[in-house]
């Protein structure tokens, strides 16, 4: 077996397996080692949010959260083949929380359930036995997803899956922005032409920031909006302020903000990296709705990321709020995984419930009843498995009376 790091890193527990594997458990609050590091962003290289970079973040801003994070490491003769970001404290299962769109292992191409069979036994005793893990969100449809639910019924796990949110995207390789535009909702369409007139008119401006040099100023300007929207006070204010410092260090900041006789009345929060922009945070001032700044945003920032960034896609991240539909043209699904050890009492009465519960919403699906998730267009054949979900999911759904 090859050096396992260059920067050992602190260790709370390493063992070696009978075939030369070996697994280890790295701490939250510690650096993680080099090797692991490297594989990390090797096997995330598409998405930001399965980066280590990511997971640092979450740890260190979010109180609590670091002493009950690991990165559970799988080596073998070749260095890493494995990382499981966790939580082993009350919400054992996938290191993440409302910020996440996406959660993934990261996994070597070629991987099999009994290679990862020692990973989950760790998971488990760093957890103390808990009686439920849950990972989510994740993507239904991905080799990760299904590897990582065939391990945990390896080790004895009841799973079962379970509906997170939909997530609207747009293919844009290839794309020409004004046919692009061309193509959006009529209603869309008049709204931007209408408010960029009255916007201009009154002196309005949009800035994109996408550097350090306006960073702090860019930053209070989203922060004064977002007091002043109609969303609730964020409880983790200094997770958004650190990523987009990260983003503007390593380049993927795109923060747009619309100045209105120098007060800023809208500001969006946008990450461009590795071919991909995903629209993380938007809030606009109620008193300046009628510019429809939000919307003014979103065109200058979209243009900008299909003309200048060049990227493949542009990810709507969480939730089906209508007017996500005008801008994407795809949907498709984000689950996940809640794992029951039925040797523990609350672990079988979950288990319990969830197959009590899974069977009462297919007998409503059965009778053609609303079983309380809200569906998209032609999704009710599909409801409830998501290996059968369609990859692409087209609708005509008109621009949404709030826009972003």
């Amino acid at each position: 077996m090859p050096p396992a790091n260059d920067r050992p890193g602190r260790v709370a527990h390493s063992s070696r397996l009978g075939d030369g594997r070996e697994v280890a458990a790295y701490p939250g609050d510690a650096p993680l080692p080099d090797d692991v590091r490297r594989f990390f962003d090797a096997h995330a290289a598409t998405n930001v949010e399965l980066r280590h970079e990511w997971f640092s973040l979450l740890t260190q801003c979010i109180p609590g959260l670091a002493s009950q994070a690991r990165y559970l490491v799988l080596r073998d003769a070749d260095g890493c083949a494995a990382v499981w970001p966790v939580l082993v404290g009350r919400e054992a299962g996938a290191l993440s929380n409302y910020f996440s769109a996406l959660y993934a292992p990261a996994h070597r191409p070629g991987l099999v359930v009994a290679d990862l069979v020692p990973l989950a036994h760790l998971l488990r005793r760093q957890a103390g036995h808990a009686p439920t893990y849950r990972f989510a969100p994740m993507d239904p449809q991905a080799q990760a997803f299904l590897l990582l639910e065939q391990t945990l019924r390896a080790t004895g796990l009841l799973t079962s899956r379970y509906y997170r949110f939909g997530n609207w995207y747009l293919p844009t390789a290839g794309l020409d922005w004004d046919r692009y535009f061309a193509d959006r909702p009529g209603e869309l369409r008049n709204t931007v032409r209408r408010t960029r007139a009255r916007f201009s008119q009154a002196g309005g401006t949009l800035e994109l920031v996408s550097d350090r040099a306006a960073l702090d100023r860019g930053i209070a300007a989203y922060e004064q909006v977002y007091a002043a929207s109609w969303k609730e006070r964020e409880p983790y204010q200094g997770f958004v302020s650190s990523l987009v410092r990260l983003c503007a260090e390593q380049g993927w900041l795109r923060l747009g903000i619309a100045w209105l006789d120098g007060r800023p009345i809208a500001a969006q929060i946008w990450i461009v990296a590795f071919g991909r922009a995903e629209i993380f945070k938007l809030a606009y001032d109620n008193d300046f709705r009628r510019f429809s700044p939000g919307t003014l945003l979103t065109t200058m920032l979209l243009k900008h990321c299909i003309e200048q960034d060049r990227v493949q896609e542009v990810d709507y991240l969480i939730g089906d709020d209508d007017y996500k539909s005008a801008w994407m043209t795809h949907r498709r699904e984000r689950w996940g995984l809640v794992a029951h050890d039925p040797r523990t009492l609350r672990g079988a009465l979950g288990a319990l419930g969830q197959t009590l519960s899974a069977g009462f919403h297919a007998g409503m699906r059965a009778l053609g009843l609303p079983d309380g998730r809200r569906l998209r267009p032609g999704e009710a054949q599909a409801h409830g498995r998501p290996a059968g979900l369609p990859q692409q999911h087209r609708t005509a759904t008109p621009c949404a009376r709030r826009k972003p």
